[in-house]
C-alpha cells in the first residue's frame, strides 16, 4: 500500500468531523459529555427529587455508564448548579479507608467510612461557598460559621494553615496581582487578616473575604463520632441556603482490594447496613456498584433491602443507536448521524450488536474501526468493508474484560452470556459436551474426547455428528454465530470454549 498523504485528523476532517468521536472513553475526560448524554434506562429513579433527599442504588455491568450517570447527576446538584437545593458530593477515593484497615476490606468500620464522606462533603462546601459566598458572609448565624470552621479544621485542616491560606489567597489573586504576603502574618490581632486585605487587590473579592473570615472565625465543638457530625451538618446546611445532599459513591471497581464481590460486599455493608444512615433526613446516598457484585451483597441480611430502591442498568440496542447517532452529530456539528454514510457495507447495526449493551464498548469499538479503516482507506474518506472485521478482532483481544463472559450453572442446566440467560432449549447432549468444554476452558478438546463426554464411551458417533451439534450449540450461543467467540473450531482437531467466567 503506497504511503498515506494525509494525517488521521485530516482524514476525519473529510469525513466531516472536527474530532474523533470516539477517542475518549472515559466518561469524566469527556468534555462534551452533556452534549450526547442519553438518560438511559433508571436515570430519572436515581436522580429521584432533588426536593427530598433519598438513597438508591444502581448496579450495572462495567462499561455500562454508571460513572456518566454519577456526572451527570451532580450537574444537577450544586455546586454546578446554583439554583438545586441540594448539594452533591461524590465517594470515589477509598485508598485512605482501606489504609487504615490495613488493606482488609472486611475491618473497615461505619467511622471509617463516614470520616471520609464528611470529608467528602466538606470539600464540595468549600467550593460551592467559593462559588456563592453571600450565604455564609451574609446570613449564616455565628454558630453556623463556626461550626463549619471547625469541620475544616478537622477533616481539611491544611486549608487553614497559614501556609494552605497563602497558597489559597494567591490562586484567587491570579498570577498577575501582586500581593504584599510579608505583611500579611506580621500581627496576631484579631481581625489583622480583615485589615490587611482591605489594603490589597482582593479587597473586593467575595471569594477572599470568604476565607478570611472563616480563618478568623473561632471554631466550634464537634461530637466526638463522624456520624453524630455528619448528622448535625445535615440539619446545619439550610443555614447555608442548602436543603440537602446526595452522596455519589463509585468507582469501587477501581481499586485492587475490591475487585472480588466478595471483598466489595464485605466493604460496603458497614455503610449500607446502618438503616438510620440510608434514611438520614437531607442526605441521599447514591450508589453506582458493579453488577457482579450484586448477588454477594444481597445475601448481606444486614442490608434493609425490602426497603432500598434497587435498580439494574441495562442497555438495548435502540438506546446504543440513539448514542451513536448523537456521539456523531456532537463531533460534526450534527451533519454526520451514521457511519453507514460513507461505509462500503452497513457498520452501524454489526457495531451495536457488537457492544453487547455496554456503551464503552461501542466507543472502544468505533475507535478502532475508524482507525483501521484510515490504515485501510488509501486517503479515501470511506469505510472499507475490511475494516469492521480488524476492529472486531483486535477488540477482542487487547478488551477481554469488557466482552460478556459464559458461564454455566451445572445444577440447573442454564447457560449464561453476561447477565442474559440464553433463551433456546440446549439438550442433555449438548449441554455434557458445553460442560466438559466449560470445565476445559482455553484448552483443546478433540471430538473423541467431547464425544465421550457427551454420549458416553460406548457411543460410536461420526465426525460429521459431532460438527452438526456443535454448529447447532453455536447458533445458541452466539450471538454471532459467523464471527463465533466462544466456542471455537478448530478445524480437523477439535473445539475450545474462551470467553469464559467460573
Amino acid at each position: 500500500m503506497p504511503a498515506m498523504s494525509t494525517s488521521f485528523d485530516e482524514w476525519l476532517r473529510s469525513l466531516g468531523f472536527k474530532g474523533n468521536p470516539f477517542a475518549e472513553r472515559e466518561a469524566e475526560r469527556e468534555r462534551l459529555l452533556p452534549t450526547y448524554f442519553i438518560a438511559g434506562p433508571h436515570y430519572s429513579d436515581m436522580l429521584g427529587d432533588l426536593r427530598d433527599p433519598r438513597t438508591s442504588i444502581l448496579f450495572a455491568d462495567r462499561g455500562c455508564g454508571k460513572t456518566a450517570y454519577r456526572l451527570m447527576i451532580a450537574q444537577e446538584c450544586r455546586p454546578a448548579r446554583p439554583d438545586s437545593p441540594v448539594l452533591a458530593a461524590t465517594y470515589t477515593k477509598f485508598s485512605r479507608v482501606l489504609r487504615v484497615a490495613s488493606g482488609n476490606p472486611t475491618d473497615v468500620t461505619l467511622e471509617d467510612h463516614l470520616e471520609e464522606v464528611v470529608r467528602s462533603i466538606i470539600s464540595s462546601l468549600l467550593e460551592e461557598l467559593e462559588a456563592r459566598p453571600e450565604p455564609f458572609l451574609m446570613n449564616a448565624p455565628e454558630e453556623t460559621k463556626s461550626f463549619v470552621r471547625a469541620l475544616v479544621q478537622r477533616y481539611i485542616p491544611k486549608s487553614l494553615y497559614p501556609s494552605g491560606l497563602r497558597k489559597t489567597l494567591q490562586r484567587i489573586a491570579g498570577k498577575e496581582q501582586k500581593v504584599s504576603w510579608d505583611e500579611m502574618w506580621q500581627s496576631n490581632e484579631p481581625r489583622h487578616l480583615s485589615m490587611w486585605l482591605l489594603d490589597t487587590p482582593l479587597a473586593m473579592s467575595r471569594v477572599a473575604r470568604f476565607w478570611v473570615r472563616l480563618y478568623e472565625t473561632v471554631p466550634g465543638d464537634l461530637p466526638n463520632s463522624h456520624k453524630a457530625t455528619l448528622e448535625d451538618l445535615t440539619e446545619a446546611l439550610p443555614e447555608l441556603d442548602i436543603d440537602g445532599v446526595y452522596l455519589l459513591v463509585d468507582e469501587l471497581d477501581e481499586n485492587q482490594e475490591l475487585l472480588s464481590p466478595k471483598a466489595l460486599s464485605s466493604f460496603l455493608e458497614p455503610l449500607m447496613s446502618d438503616w438510620n444512615l440510608m434514611k438520614m433526613p437531607g442526605l441521599g446516598i447514591k450508589f453506582f456498584l458493579p453488577r457482579e457484585s450484586m448477588r454477594s451483597l444481597t445475601k448481606r441480611e444486614s442490608i434493609r433491602w425490602d426497603r432500598l430502591p434497587v435498580y439494574v442498568l441495562e442497555w438495548d440496542d435502540v438506546l446504543l443507536r440513539q448514542l451513536l447517532q448523537d456521539r456523531l452529530g456532537a463531533f460534526s456539528d450534527g451533519s454526520v448521524r451514521s457511519l453507514d454514510a460513507f461505509s462500503e457495507i452497513p457498520v452501524d447495526k454489526t457495531l451495536i450488536r457488537e457492544s453487547w449493551g455496554r456503551p464503552r464498548t461501542l466507543i472502544l469499538l468505533g475507535d478502532l474501526l475508524l482507525k483501521h479503516a484510515f490504515k485501510l482507506s488509501r486517503d479515501e474518506p470511506l469505510i472499507p468493508a475490511g475494516a469492521l472485521d480488524e476492529a472486531i478482532e483486535e477488540f477482542r483481544g487487547r478488551y477481554p474484560i469488557l466482552l460478556p463472559h459464559l458461564r454455566l450453572d451445572e445444577q440447573t442446566g442454564e447457560v449464561f452470556i453476561g447477565s442474559q440467560r440464553v433463551p433456546e432449549k440446549i439438550t442433555e447432549t449438548e449441554f455434557k459436551a458445553l460442560t466438559h468444554l466449560y470445565r476445559n476452558a482455553g484448552r483443546l478438546v478433540g471430538r473423541g474426547e467431547l464425544v465421550d463426554a457427551a454420549f458416553g464411551t460406548r457411543k460410536t458417533i461420526t465426525d460429521q455428528a459431532v460438527d452438526a451439534m456443535m454448529s447447532r450449540l453455536r447458533r445458541k450461543i452466539e450471538p454471532d454465530p459467523s464471527r463465533p467467540m466462544y466456542l471455537i473450531t478448530v478445524r480437523g482437531r477439535g473445539y475450545r470454549l474462551e470467553v469464559v467466567r467460573k
